[in-house]
């Protein structure tokens, strides 16, 4: 590629020819209309700006930031003095500065610049051009055309209007929410110019004041057709003699001659000023500089890096603006094309003056990465645009409310007149919100209901439900809705009976007719706040219950159920009726214990109603619930129990088994009950045997075993299914209820009726121990039970025989049955196991609370006092409460004479836990002084070992020194550990 054609004179199509030349390109020829006297104007029309620091965003039309020009005297690889031929002192300079000053350079470096402009392709290495001076057509020659015409992208639109195929391709990067901006480069008074610079610096009083920006910001809307709430965005420059460079955003189709009125109205809003007087600075005819004037921005980016060329068009790269528009707002137009033109320039090749090879993927891969960057600034600015205009709708809806307070009549006419449209918008963003599913979705509700509570009052909720109907929200309007009505009713009441304790009779008989009618809003609110789940649906009931009492005292109970029956809230106004008449029972019961009257209507209420009638009220509540298998059948136990234990507490169970007798709940009953009966300490055989003998009376002797046996399995399958700590001990608590049943076979239906349970393992462990604590059961009876019971019948697959052989020690160890644990050790259990929390035997019943009574039996049978538990990390809690030896548990639990056994036994007192904490760790004063005073007596025991907690010079002192110093050392060193 010999000929290389760079269509455009802009900042980057000028900087692409110096870099072309500086790779040593030997043809490279720029062409543009502007080219020449334009260009290379010098200071005579250039102006000295003045603007802060963020200049730097906002690079086309009209303004460079300071870095820009330095950035490029980097990359054309000369001095910032050649680059900035302009003298300025601001931090700022115009566009056209950089433009004439890499002209110049262009010049100096033989780029061959031409005033002409691009016509067509005429081959695939020639264009055709017009002379932009004497308007003739001509044809250059061009091997590679680079496009840097900006967003016109006038080389990529002739290439696409040529080739069917059409090979650029373009993305629109955004969806900007607002596309027209102004440009307005303008002169105004000192004064008037302070103000701006005020309103940046955020020190202008009218911004707080709500009536005067609200009617200012009406204006825009209502006279030009501004469609948001926010103000428009804009960006101002403060320039030398009074000159202004404004860019703001503008409503869509603004007419010319709205463009200096909008531009007052804007500077009202922003300064707070009427009628503020300004005149255009204009720019040479011949020159055609935009001063004043509209443009739009819809960002679009380039997915084609370039045309290869085909035989009538030659090759054909974009660069610039053209891979991607600028933003005004964003000021990355000339340092992003640069960027990008840099990565052109690494990927080709130059030989001999041309260009012999262009890395068309390595130059792929990197521009699309540097146009993914850039178009990700674009999409977060627009994103927080968008943000910021529904903000403004939230924001807005305040200071319009305040503003109407201060607004004479006029004024409130055209402030609600905007809140209408306020109103709509509010519509559109809880729309947006809950398809969105945004956090406060929910908090939108009430803020556009305080718009219809001011513009509509009355009508207010009608409004609402009819400007929501046919959206993807009307459930959610007609649920907000039913809130609003729900409060209504609640203020209501209490206004009733605020009303009715100052009233005269007269007036309380109209003011509870009124009542009457509004207990019947509150059956409503109360089904309504069950359907739809509210937090505070159980507190309605309360409510409720007040306008009972109100007007029918004695009778409120009843009339509550009776109001509610065959609704779906039904079971709830049982449950909470059963509430009302126990808290009148407790509180008459506690009267009489105090020794006061009873008033009568409370004894009354009690008796009339009666608790035997209400009992069955929710029996037939929970037998339609377990008809209908409703989720909460089981619930209802617990509910209807306390009334059972209120009215005849030791008789509870019987009392509950006559009610559900003959139900097709009955055996659900007997499973309750069962389990309360077994949950009470007091339980002993003659209560047992009671409890049995009353299911006996009311079905047949094999059915009531059924019963009562699905009962007992339930419960402990229950028990182990929720992990209940004491899960373990329910087995001796069934097991009175077996032999009352089955007396012999006891052992034998235990097993049979937990076969194929999750808990069948742990029922065999249970029997064994049983087995095993029968004086008549020798080795001879325990082994046919382990090989014939457990292994035979179809579980060898299910049952370790170890693991059953060292549970039910375990169980006989905590049962103290010596003899028991001794059979089981001799048929292979090993008094040495760990548990599943990684803890011996040993330590468990040392843990316990009177373990003194069997740690010697223990020993005796072989556990070792030396064995420690072994943690296992996936129970990090629970292993940092059981990192302990044995000694460590009876030195914390204060048991001297289990210490003793252990130490006589040959336990090790040196042993520290995984905190390097040894058993005078755990200790407490007296025992730890008790520890010390053996260990001295025994001095075979005391050895300095390294590291050990308890060194040989500790003993050459007193006692309670002793017990002191090492209380001293523990306290240091859990300290450390702390830390």
């Amino acid at each position: 590629m010999k000929h290389i054609v760079i269509v455009g004179a802009g900042p980057i199509g000028l900087f692409t020819a110096i870099k072309l030349k500086q790779k040593g390109v030997a043809n490279v020829t720029v062409i543009d209309p502007r080219t020449g006297p334009y260009i290379k104007a010098k200071q005579q029309d250039s102006e000295n700006i003045a603007v802060d620091s963020k200049a730097s965003e906002y690079t086309r039309p009209g303004i460079l930031d300071d870095k820009v020009f330095k950035e490029l005297t980097t990359y054309v690889n000369v001095s910032e003095d050649d680059l900035k031929l302009t003298v300025s002192y601001s931090p700022s300079q115009h566009i056209k500065d950089a433009e004439r000053s890499l002209y110049a350079l262009a010049e100096e470096a033989g780029v061959n610049l031409q005033k002409k402009k691009f016509v067509s392709f005429f081959s695939k290495d020639s264009l055709v051009v017009i002379d932009a001076v004497s308007k003739e057509q001509e044809i250059i020659p061009c091997d590679l055309a680079i496009d840097c015409t900006g967003s016109k992208r006038v080389l990529m639109n002739e290439v696409n209007k040529q080739v069917a195929e059409q090979p650029f391709k373009l993305e629109t990067v955004s969806d900007n929410p607002i596309k027209n901006y102004f440009l307005a480069y303008i002169k105004m008074d000192p004064a008037d110019s302070a103000l701006i610079k005020d309103r940046k610096e955020k020190r202008l009083p009218h911004v707080e004041d709500p009536l005067p920006h609200t009617l200012s910001l009406e204006k825009l809307r209502t006279q030009f057709g501004w469609q948001e709430f926010d103000e428009p965005k804009w960006q101002a420059w403060l320039f030398e003699k009074d000159k202004v460079l404004l860019y703001y955003e503008i409503p869509p189709n603004l007419p010319k001659e709205q463009y200096e009125h909008w531009l007052t109205a804007l500077l009202e809003l922003k300064i707070g000023k009427a009628n503020i007087a300004f005149q255009h600075i204009t720019s040479p005819r011949d020159l055609q500089k935009p001063t004043f004037g509209p443009f739009t921005s819809d960002v679009q980016k380039c997915l084609t890096p370039m045309f290869a060329g085909n035989e009538y068009i030659p090759g054909v790269a974009p660069l610039g603006d053209t891979q991607i528009t600028a933003v005004p707002w964003l000021g990355s137009g000339v340092l992003g094309g640069v960027e990008r033109t840099n990565s052109f320039l690494n990927a080709i090749s130059v030989v001999g003056g041309e260009i012999v090879a262009i890395d068309a993927e390595n130059y792929q891969k990197y521009l699309m990465d540097i146009i993914g960057d850039q178009a990700e600034k674009v999409i977060d600015l627009d994103y927080d645009r968008r943000n910021e205009l529904n903000d403004a709708i939230v924001k807005e809806r305040l200071r319009y409310i305040l503003a109407i307070t201060d607004s004479t009549p006029e004024e409130e006419i055209i402030i609600k007149a905007g809140l209408v449209e306020l109103r709509k918008k509010y519509q559109d963003l809880i729309i947006r919100a809950y398809a969105a599913d945004d956090y406060d979705k929910k908090d939108h509700w009430q803020e556009v209901w305080s718009l219809y509570e001011l513009l509509d009052d009355k009508d207010a909720m009608t409004n609402l439900l009819n400007d929501f109907k046919g959206s993807a929200v009307y459930s959610e309007a007609v649920k907000f809705a039913f809130t609003k009505l729900d409060e209504a009713i609640v203020k209501e009441r209490e206004r009733y009976i605020k009303a009715i304790t100052d009233s005269t009779s007269e007036e309380e008989i109209i003011i509870k007719a009124g009542l009457v009618e509004l207990r019947k809003k509150y059956q409503d609110l109360i089904i309504r706040a069950y359907a739809a789940n509210n937090d505070d649906k159980k507190n309605h009931w309360q409510e409720i219950w007040s306008l009972y009492e109100l007007l029918n005292d004695k009778d409120a109970v009843t009339n509550l159920l009776n109001d509610f029956r065959g609704s779906a809230v039904y079971a709830e106004a049982v449950k909470f009726a059963f509430t009302r008449l126990s808290e009148s029972f407790v509180l008459s019961r506690e009267k009489e214990m105090r020794g006061e009257e009873i008033r009568e209507d409370e004894e009354e209420i009690i008796m009339k109603t009666g608790f035997v009638e209400l009992r069955k009220k929710y029996r037939d509540l929970i037998i339609r619930a377990y008809a209908e298998d409703n989720d909460d059948k089981k619930e209802h136990w617990q509910g209807i129990w306390r009334w059972y234990e209120l009215l005849d507490d030791k008789n509870a169970h019987e009392l509950l088994l006559n009610d559900f007798k003959g139900t097709a709940i009955y055996s659900e009953a007997v499973k309750f009950a069962l389990a309360k009966l077994l949950s009470q300490e007091s339980s002993d055989s003659l209560v047992l045997s009671r409890f049995v003998q009353e299911i006996k009376d009311n079905v047949p002797d094999v059915e009531a075993k059924i019963i009562i046996k699905a009962g007992l399995v339930d419960l402990i399958i229950r028990a182990y299914a929720e992990n209940n700590y004491d899960k373990k001990e329910h087995w001796q608590k069934i097991w009175p209820l077996y032999e009352l049943l089955d007396d012999k076979d006891a052992m034998t239906n235990l097993l049979h009726d937990f076969k194929g349970t999750p808990v069948y393992s742990e029922a065999v462990k249970f029997v064994l121990a049983k087995i095993a604590s029968q004086e008549s059961a020798d080795s001879d009876v325990l082994n046919h039970f382990i090989r014939e019971i457990v292994f035979v019948r179809e579980v060898d697959d299910i049952l370790d025989l170890q693991t059953v052989l060292n549970d039910a020690l375990a169980i006989t160890v905590f049962d103290k049955n010596k003899d028991a644990a001794k059979k089981l050790i001799e048929q292979g259990a090993n008094i040495n196991y760990l548990d599943e929390h990684g803890c011996s035997l040993l330590y468990r019943v040392v843990n316990r609370m009177d373990p003194q009574d069997f740690v010697g039996e223990l020993l005796l049978l072989g556990a070792d006092p030396n064995q420690a538990n072994k943690l296992n990390s996936e129970h990090k809690k629970i292993d940092a409460y059981y990192a302990k030896t044995p000694l460590m548990a009876a030195a914390e639990n204060g048991s001297k004479k289990v210490i003793i056994k252990l130490l006589e036994a040959g336990v090790d007192p040196y042993e520290t836990n995984h905190k390097n904490k040894s058993a005078l760790g755990f200790a407490n004063r007296k025992t730890k002084a008790f520890i010390l005073k053996w260990l001295k007596d025994h001095p075979e025991l005391r050895q300095a070992e390294k590291g050990s907690p308890i060194q040989s010079g500790l003993f050459a002192q007193q006692v309670k020194p002793e017990a002191e110093l090492e209380d001293k050392k523990e306290k240091k060193s859990e300290s450390k550990f702390n830390k």
